[in-house]
């Protein structure tokens, strides 16, 4: 038995020798297992080995739900696509955001693009350079995306801190996604 020199040597030999549902769930565990390592290391707090099990069990079965679902609505492929959360391209990092607003500090408008900025200065300081930021904060990814930002309110300026640290990155996309789907920000 040789060993692996990379978690992608590692994968493909498990693929290789997995049928498809097998390989589906394979995949789940693993993103589980990720969001609890994250839960750890952000929160310090983790989920006992059955409980993570038990989630990629629940999402496995949403995960088949869903593409039923959307399968036999014969749905358009971009419909699909905004209605369930993808991992992002190799070599390319993915931020979902939210954020919880303590009444009469911020507008929750304000809040959200206070978030991406935040994600943003965050993925720029840690050396990322080809990045995705979602949010359910429609407003907000609508601006960045029209890059018109001639406002000078307090929700102008953050969206024009959030365009000037995108320039930073080689690859930056805001992109909306339904809160239903946005639940890669609670992980």
């Amino acid at each position: 038995m040789s060993v692996s020199h990379s978690i992608l040597e590692w994968w493909n030999r498990i693929v290789m020798r997995l049928e498809q549902p097998d390989i589906e769930f394979a995949s789940i565990v693993l993103w589980v297992v990720w969001q609890n390592r994250n839960d750890v290391v952000w929160n310090g707090r983790g989920k006992f080995a059955t409980s993570i099990f038990q989630s990629a069990i629940q999402m496995l079965s949403l995960f088949k739900t869903t593409s039923l679902s959307a399968a036999s609505h014969q749905q358009p492929p971009q419909l699909i696509h905004n209605s369930i959360w993808m991992p992002p391209r190799e070599n390319f990092l993915k931020c979902n955001t939210d954020v919880a607003v303590v009444e009469g500090y911020f507008s929750p408008t304000i809040a959200e693009a206070i978030g991406v900025r935040e994600a943003l200065s965050w993925m720029k300081t840690k050396g990322f350079s080809r990045v995705f930021v979602e949010s359910y904060a429609k407003v907000v990814i609508d601006a960045l995306n029209s890059g018109e930002l001639a406002d000078s309110s307090s929700l102008g300026l953050v969206l024009h801190d959030c365009i000037i640290l995108s320039k930073d990155f080689r690859y930056c996309n805001f992109a909306f996604a339904y809160r239903s789907t946005n639940q890669a920000a609670y992980a």
